[in-house]
C-alpha cells in the first residue's frame, strides 16, 4: 500500500510530498512539489479508485494571500502527477488554512475563513471537474495557479452572521 507524507519546505517554500510503497516503512529520498509557495496547506485526502478514477485522487487545499487553491494527483502522488488549480479569492486574506473533504459521489467540499468579514465559506467541485479543468504543474512554476471558476461553485457562507471570527474551520462530508 502507498502512504504519502507531506511537509512544508521552508526555502524555497513548497509543500513537498514523499511516497512510500511499503506501507510507510521507507520513503524515497526525493520529494515531489505538490504546491508551490503556499502559505498554509490543509490536510491531504484520498478518493478511492472508481471507474473514472482508476488510481483514485489525492488532494489537499492550500492558501496564499487571498486565494484558495487545490493541489491534486491522479497517480497516488507520483512525481509529475500533481496539478494545481485556483479555486476562489476572498475579500481579505484567509485566516490560517483551508480544509476539505469529499462525499461518496466524489464531490469535494473546501471550507476556509477570511479576515475581511471574519466568516467561513464553502465551495465545491467534483473530481471530474478538477481533472478536466486544472492542469498547472506546481513543479514548473512558483506563481499562483490560475483561477478556474468553471470548476467551482460560488462561495457560500456556512457560519452564523453573529459570529465575528472563525479560525481552524473543519469540514466532514
Amino acid at each position: 500500500d502507498s502512504v504519502l507524507l507531506s511537509y512544508n519546505q521552508q526555502q524555497p517554500r513548497n509543500v513537498v510530498v514523499q511516497r512510500s510503497d511499503d506501507g510507510g516503512v521507507t520513503y524515497g529520498p526525493n520529494g515531489v512539489i505538490a504546491a508551490a509557495n503556499p502559505r498554509f496547506p490543509g490536510p491531504m485526502r484520498y478518493i478511492e479508485p472508481t471507474g473514472t478514477l482508476g488510481n483514485g485522487l489525492v488532494y489537499f487545499p492550500w492558501d496564499r494571500g487571498n486565494q484558495i487553491n487545490i493541489a491534486f494527483s491522479t497517480n497516488r502522488g507520483a512525481a509529475g502527477s500533481w496539478r494545481n488549480c485556483g479555486a476562489t479569492t476572498t475579500p481579505g486574506t484567509t485566516t490560517l488554512f483551508a480544509t476539505a473533504d469529499h462525499d461518496n459521489a466524489g464531490n469535494i467540499y473546501i471550507v476556509y475563513g477570511e479576515n475581511a468579514k471574519f466568516h467561513t465559506y464553502m465551495i465545491t467541485t467534483s473530481a471530474a471537474k478538477l481533472i478536466a479543468n486544472c492542469t498547472e504543474n506546481p513543479e514548473t512554476t512558483s506563481t499562483l495557479p490560475a483561477l478556474v471558476p468553471a470548476a467551482f461553485t460560488a462561495p457560500v457562507q456556512v457560519d452564523r452572521d453573529a459570529v465575528r471570527s472563525t479560525v481552524f474551520q473543519w469540514v466532514t462530508a
